[in-house]
């Protein structure tokens, strides 16, 4: 004879709807707290790559002034990203333009400093928004001034980009309270 079907009651498979808003709505509050602190790492990253730009761009103008046989001017306009490489008559006329020579500049970054200290121990510094700063020159012997700049994100985060004018070195680092008096 036949007997009767058991039904067994199944476990559902899946999940609701409203398991699936809270857990959406734990990844939006996630998320809400990652950004801030992500895009910080963002920036410093950004600020590292430009100060990485400059070091390349101060080794390019020490060797070009070296095979060339005429120095390099660094310029840069401070409280912008803006730098510019001049080369030959401009740098032995100091009457000139010193906006002439290829233009160039590094994103995310500006210029907030620029300390240049030459072989005799004098020291110049230029600080202040929208002035060109202080000029940083190549000797074709493959010498220059010692220089600092000081390198500020939108952020608040800074770097110090300092060149070794004896040996053409660079060196990166972080910028601490103290280093404002310097």
């Amino acid at each position: 004879m036949l007997q009767p079907r058991r039904y067994r009651r199944q476990t559902p498979h899946g999940f609701t709807l409203v398991e699936v808003l809270l857990v959406l709505a734990l990844m939006v509050v996630v998320a809400a707290l990652a950004a801030p602190a992500m895009s910080g790492a963002f920036g410093r990253g950004q600020l590292r790559q430009a100060a990485q730009k400059l070091c390349t761009v101060w080794s390019q103008a020490r060797l070009d002034a070296m095979s060339t046989g005429t120095p390099r001017e660094f310029r840069c306009e401070l409280g912008t990203g803006t730098f510019s490489i001049a080369t030959g008559s401009v740098v032995a006329d100091p009457t000139a333009d010193p906006a002439v020579g290829s233009s160039q500049g590094v994103e995310s970054a500006v210029f907030q400093r620029l300390v240049v200290t030459d072989q005799n121990g004098q020291t110049a510094i230029g600080e202040g928004d929208g002035d060109a700063s202080v000029p940083l020159v190549f000797q074709p012997d493959g010498t220059s001034s010692d220089a600092e700049v000081v390198l500020a994100a939108p952020e608040g985060a800074r770097l110090i980009v300092s060149l070794r004018g004896l040996t053409g070195s660079t060196e990166i680092r972080l910028w601490e309270e103290g280093d404002d008096r310097r």
